[in-house]
This record gives C-alpha cells, structure tokens and sequence, in this order.
C-alpha cells in the first residue's frame, strides 16, 4: 500500500494498474494479494499469534497495533477503488483491534505489556523489545500509542534499564572520543538465544533493537515540537526523571515549548537518541562497520547472523528520524540515490 500510493502520487502509474496487480484479489487472485490479505486480518485478528522473535504464540501488543494500522491504510486504501464493503469491514475491525489494545497496559509494573496471558519462555519480567518496535511499525498518527505517549515513555524507561544489569558491556559507557554510548538494548533480559544457540544468560544486545530506541526518542522529540507542549503524568515521570534530570519536571505538569525545561526536556531526547546510535556505531567499528545480529554481552565483539539486514534497516529508520528533527528533507533521498550511483 505504501508503495502503491507513492507510485501513484508520483504519476507512475494508474489506478486500474494498482487494482490489477496490488489491490483486488477478487478478480484477480493469482496477482493481486492486498485485499485478500487484509480481509484476512479482518477476520483472524482475535487468534493467537507468533510474535516477531518467531518464538511465542499468544496476544501480542506488536501484532494487535501493526494489525490496526494496516487495517485503517486498508479502509483508505478500499476507498481508492470504490470498495465500500471492503472498506467498512477493514475500518470496523480496526476500532475493534483499537479496543483491546488497552488490557496490555499494567499499571503495577508501569509497563505495556509484550503479550497478555500466561508467562511464556520464562519472560516473567513481561519486557520485551517488541513493544517498542510495535510503535514504530504500528503507531497510525492517530494518537493511539504515539511516540510520546506516556505508556510508550515509561515501558521504554522499565525496558532500557533492565539491561544495565542483564549485560556487562552496559558498563562501557564512552567511546573512544570520549562521548557517552547509550544503553546496549536486546531483546528482553530473559534471552538466552546466543546467535547459534541457546545458553544461560547467553542473550545478548541486537543492533535493531539498539536502533530501536534511538528512533523512538527522535521522533518523540519531533512530536512534542510540533505539539509545542509536554505533558508528565505518573507513569512517565520516571522516564523523564531518568533520561532528562536536568529539566526538573514534574508529575502532573504540562510544560509549554516556551518554557525552559521543554527545551531542556526535547534536548536530553536528541542526546540520548544520538547516544543509541554512537552505541551501534561502537560495536560497527571494531567489524569496518558491518552489522551482524547480535553483539556480545561481555566484550561487545559481534554474533549471531552476519550483515543482518534488520540490523540495517534499523539503523537507517533511526538515521531518517534524525534527519527529520533536524529538518534534512534532503538526506532520505540521498541515502536512497546512494545505492543506484545517481550522486
């Protein structure tokens, strides 16, 4: 669908073109899979389902939030080819999908929850990186689990600092310059996969999962510029009492973008987002900036799948939040021109 709009935002193509080969699985079903699939969504968002780490399957935030996102470009979509009925089943199972999206918050551990229902694999801790990921993949600019939202700002605090205990490498906090590293980030503290197998206490910090909070901190700070006002409630406090101390803030406020401690608050955001990406850059270096899956718990030494293209992939989706805060209209296309030779 993404593809489909730029195409046809650009003039590439037609309408009929995109119902022939994209959209309309019902006349032509060898070819086009969009409608099939999202009617399928439609239909079986209820049932369980394996999570993004391929292990667990449950209810899962990541699944219901990349689910309610894909539903509503699919209701938009429809309406492009003057599918109603299609239209109407896809816009009415994403406010259902919507509903349920509530039961993962628990107010106890001040943390959204990866799957609700019994422990799985031993992730008793309930954290897992997959939250994150969820509102990167999924958040639909509707306002329901943004990036600054304080549900996603206090699970990335509960998250982020489990690891500073779970990896030794977490101890290693500046780079050669001597700038700070931000916190090597894995998965969920309970991962024993090491790369190849399975160990104790073998999991290790992933560089998409690294990534993952720098993109998440920049397009946090993006959204409250454009916002033009902060909001601390009591679940996000300790968030903010972490990651930006100097701002002073304080629960129950709301902090407008003239007032000092929003520009201190959006300034610790960009800091420590640049500091996620310096750690991913760390552990590059040592590899002439190849990125494997997984780097060691211990020595920071890389693992796991070599040149894992999510490793990329989370890293440039991290660059492009950057770019994006700081106003580089430009950087996107140019990285994208840097593969075809056009510069």
């Amino acid at each position: 669908m993404n593809f489909a709009n730029a195409y046809l935002a650009n003039n590439k193509g037609s309408l009929s073109e995109i119902k022939e080969l994209i959209y309309d699985s019902a006349d032509y079903p060898t070819q086009a899979p969009v409608q099939r699939d999202l009617l399928y969504v439609a239909s079986q968002w209820t049932a369980p389902c394996f999570d993004i780490w391929e292990e667990e399957s449950s209810y899962h935030f990541y699944n219901r939030l990349v689910y309610h996102k894909a539903l509503l470009m699919g209701a938009q979509f429809a309406n492009l080819f003057d599918d109603k009925n299609t239209s109407a089943t896809l816009s009415s199972a994403a406010s259902a999908v919507a509903v349920t999206l509530s039961e993962f918050w628990d107010p106890n551990r001040n943390l959204i929850l990866y799957e609700y229902g019994p422990v799985l694999n031993g992730k008793a801790s309930y954290k897992d990186t997959a939250v994150i990921l969820g509102v990167l993949h999924g958040y639909a600019g509707d306002s329901l689990y943004s990036y600054s939202n304080d549900q996603v700002l206090a699970t990335a605090y509960e998250l982020t600092t489990s690891f500073l205990a779970t990896y030794p490498i977490a101890n290693v906090t500046t780079n050669s310059a001597g700038l700070p590293l931000g916190i090597p980030v894995g998965r969920y503290p309970e991962d024993v996969y090491n790369g190849t197998g399975t160990q104790a206490n073998g999991g290790n910090p992933w560089f998409l999962c690294t990534a993952a909070l720098a993109e998440l901190f920049y397009r946090a700070a993006a959204e409250l510029q454009a916002r033009g006002s902060l909001s601390v409630s009591a679940a996000s406090a300790p968030f903010w009492a972490y990651y930006a101390p100097g701002a002073g803030l304080a629960a129950g406020r709301t902090y407008a973008a003239r007032a000092p401690p929003f520009a201190d608050a959006v300034a610790a955001l960009l800091g420590w987002a640049d500091a996620f990406v310096r750690r991913v850059q760390f552990h590059a270096l040592a590899a002439a900036g190849h990125l494997a899956e997984e780097f060691n718990r211990d020595d920071g030494a890389q693992q796991g799948a070599a040149d894992l293209t999510w490793s990329y992939a989370g890293l440039l989706t991290a660059a492009f939040a950057r770019a994006r805060v700081a106003g580089d209209d430009a950087y996107v296309n140019a990285v994208a021109e840097l593969g075809f030779g056009f510069l």
